[in-house]
């Protein structure tokens, strides 16, 4: 579906198949904005060595700005990733070993889901781990439910759990690709803003 730099246009087609497919805004953004692009870094730069960001394409499209605001961050970021999944793909990492005890989920682009995915993802991952959970932004008829769902997972969950309102940042975002999801690099950079605090709270909550 959160590269860098301003979006390209895209057609009238795409942007039908955008709003008519639960999926249509990750393989927008495949083409409209590439990740890989270096951004310039406009603010602080703190510590993301312990921190997985674990999302959609809205991670892969602010992906070059987050590894330069989150030193040795890792972004795992693919086109169409569903909510859904979340359990089974933080499960897999953490059975191999292979999960840091932050985790970022960028998640919620592309559909909703029953809200005890988190729940579940929590009981597969241990105690030894965070998530902060991203609201998402957009304008999808299911983005309301997401965010319900999401608040209520944090809610559930209090010692485990914290939410960074990505949604209520995007009002002072400039840069959105046409579909008005994915970010740009100004957008992006309010993204890391609203995280670096999130994140560093999380952290202090670790056992």
């Amino acid at each position: 579906m959160l590269a860098v730099v301003a979006a390209v246009l895209v057609g009238a087609t795409a942007v039908t198949a955008l709003v008519v497919s639960a999926r249509g805004a990750d393989r927008q953004e495949a083409s409209a904005a590439p990740a890989g692009r270096a951004a310039p870094v406009t603010g602080t730069t703190v510590d993301g060595s312990d921190v997985l960001v674990f999302g959609d394409s809205v991670a892969r499209a602010a992906k070059p700005v987050l590894q330069q605001r989150f030193r040795d961050v890792e972004v795992d970021a693919d086109v169409g990733r569903q909510l859904r999944d979340l359990d089974a793909e933080l499960g897999a990492r953490a059975a191999a070993g292979n999960l840091r005890p932050v985790v970022v989920v960028v998640l919620g682009t592309n559909g909703t889901t029953d809200g005890s995915v988190v729940d579940r993802a929590l009981d597969a991952v241990g105690n030894g781990h965070r998530l902060v959970l991203v609201l998402p932004h957009g304008d999808r008829d299911w983005t309301p439910d997401v965010q319900e769902q999401l608040r209520a997972a944090a809610a559930r969950n209090p010692d485990a759990v914290r939410l960074a309102d990505w949604d209520a940042a995007a009002g002072r975002v400039t840069g959105f690709a046409p579909d008005g999801v994915h970010p740009g690099e100004q957008g992006s950079g309010v993204l890391a803003d609203v995280l670096a605090p999130v994140v560093a709270e999380a952290r202090t909550s670790l056992p």
